[in-house]
């Protein structure tokens, strides 16, 4: 079959296509989400040939844009219909479950009983608020009885697209429920706003920031101990979610922890300890256990495709990848724009993204994501790149009082450190990498979505007696310790203080037992 493609062809798979004066196919490239016009003839031999039977092509319209209105290949009348017993209201059945998930009717009726899906890992996807031009009228059920409990109590909750019509849908329902409208006051902050809260408040805010919505997110989800030292005289205290794991058999032994966990204890600041490791973990540990679990999934379960046969696997990382969005933790930027796009919208995801989606849900992350698709940024976010200024930047060094004795000899370590510093940037110190450094003062390479809890810092101590020059680090406060000299241990030579420097900065371990 040879036939080429011309509007009559398109448009009987497409029929909104009709009178769009035309169309152009299209293609992304390879790894990215940006699409380009097929090179090729169009026709179904050349198509098949140049993409293969499996590609996916886009088309686009030329002349005019086409109405986002959906037509329905069957229509309402021909459809099986069941009445809700709560709004008495009748649906398409296809619908009703979808129905009952938002009739506002059903918290005050305590008669009406959903029974639950038996469909494994099928989670409400079509709980996202679409939003188009054109968009058909929406029945009143698309704001829940529980976004309604929240606004009445005065939860005023962040939003991704939030618009004017979604300003209006819950402006009109709290109109025809029976709030009482003069007793909802905005709250500039409630620490008990559960995810439906969290949407809700984003959708009558206007707030479409992903940095805002995630740390709003971490501010009411993250339950136990403060995630981070932001005062060094105040001790943090609190409920944790404490593991043990193998630095050199990260994933096993994280996942053999995590898998144990209830929802509750996984919603809890996270402690972790490594094997054979002395560190209290007020931070820094926690980052760097994301950044080694983080390397080891991608490797593993992305780098060389999707893995039907480890699927089950699939849940923990999902689980992985909502404890480091929630807690401050690198971003899981690696997956590329096929998987990203079946992660988001594919109605028949494979098992592996099934998984995925459950494992991101049990904090609910994913539906975070899909009710709020702003925040769906952090898994395609670039990291700033690091550079030298940037480093130092970063990097503040407190010196002692100006004229003093101290400050000389500190200012004399602190200009040989900015000069190995040099040496990293421009590749000369081999393996070492201006990432190392910042991970030996806050146990992350770059820096993360929502900043430091603490300005990283470079200390300087004096270097005792039949002592080393070797920096040490403080990663709970952020802070890279530097040996100075004194009056009876002078400095070494470059080449060799350069030499502990590259010790330092490749080692990641925590005070060896």
């Amino acid at each position: 079959m040879s036939e080429s493609v011309n509007e009559q062809n398109v448009t009987l798979g497409f029929p909104q296509l009709k009178d769009s004066g035309g169309v152009e196919l299209l293609r992304t490239g390879q790894h990215c989400r940006y699409l380009k016009i097929i090179g090729c003839k169009w026709n179904s031999s050349e198509l098949k040939s140049c993409l293969g039977s499996q590609a996916r092509i886009y088309i686009r319209p030329v002349q005019k844009s086409l109405s986002t209105k959906p037509i329905n290949a069957v229509s309402m009348e021909e459809e099986c219909k069941s009445e809700c017993e709560s709004c008495k209201k009748e649906f398409p059945m296809r619908d009703l479950r979808h129905h009952l998930l938002y009739c506002t009717n059903i918290a005050s009726d305590k008669s009406v009983e959903i029974a639950p899906s038996t469909v494994t890992g099928e989670l409400s996807i079509n709980r996202n608020l679409m939003l188009t031009e054109d968009l058909p009228d929406l029945p009143e059920t698309y704001i829940s009885a529980d976004d309604l409990k929240e606004l009445s109590m005065g939860i005023i909750l962040p939003s991704n697209h939030g618009t004017d019509i979604i300003q209006s849908i819950i402006e009109e329902e709290l109109t025809t429920s029976d709030t009482d409208i003069a007793m909802i006051q905005p709250i500039a902050h409630s620490s008990n706003l559960s995810v439906n809260g969290i949407v809700v408040h984003c959708i009558k805010n206007n707030i479409a920031n992903p940095v805002e919505i995630l740390k709003l997110c971490q501010q009411n989800l993250v339950k136990g101990r403060p995630l981070e030292i932001t005062d060094i005289n105040e001790p943090l205290s609190g409920d944790t979610n404490f593991i043990i794991v193998d630095r050199v058999n990260i994933l096993q032994t994280s996942f053999e922890e995590l898998s144990d966990k209830t929802t509750e204890e996984l919603g809890k600041t996270l402690e972790v300890q490594f094997y054979t490791e002395a560190a209290e973990d007020y931070g820094g540990p926690r980052k760097e256990f994301f950044r080694i679990i983080l390397r080891a999934i991608k490797e593993k379960y992305f780098d060389s495709g999707l893995r039907e046969l480890l699927q089950d696997d699939y849940r923990m990382v999902g689980i992985v990848f909502a404890l480091t969005i929630l807690q401050n933790g690198k971003l899981p930027t690696f997956m590329n724009a096929t998987v990203l796009e079946e992660l988001w919208n594919s109605a028949y995801p494979s098992s592996c993204i099934k998984q995925l989606r459950i494992g991101l849900d049990t904090l609910g992350i994913f539906e975070l994501l899909t009710r709020l698709p702003s925040l769906q940024f952090l898994f395609l976010a670039t990291p700033v790149t690091l550079t030298l200024k940037r480093l130092m930047i970063i990097l503040k060094a407190v010196f002692s009082e100006n004229g003093s004795n101290r400050q000389t000899l500190e200012k004399d370590v602190y200009a040989i450190f900015v000069k190995y510093v040099r040496e990293v940037a421009s590749g000369r110190r081999g393996s070492v990498s201006l990432g190392h450094i910042l991970q030996f003062a806050t146990g992350t390479d770059e820096e993360p979505m929502l900043g430091f809890s603490i300005h990283p810092s470079i200390e300087f101590v004096e270097v005792q007696a039949n002592s080393s020059f070797i920096p040490t680090a403080n990663t709970c406060i952020n802070c890279i310790k530097l040996p100075r000299p004194s009056l009876e241990v002078k400095l070494p030579a470059d080449t060799e203080l350069f030499s502990l420097y590259d010790y330092a900065f490749m080692n990641s371990f925590y005070g060896l037992i």
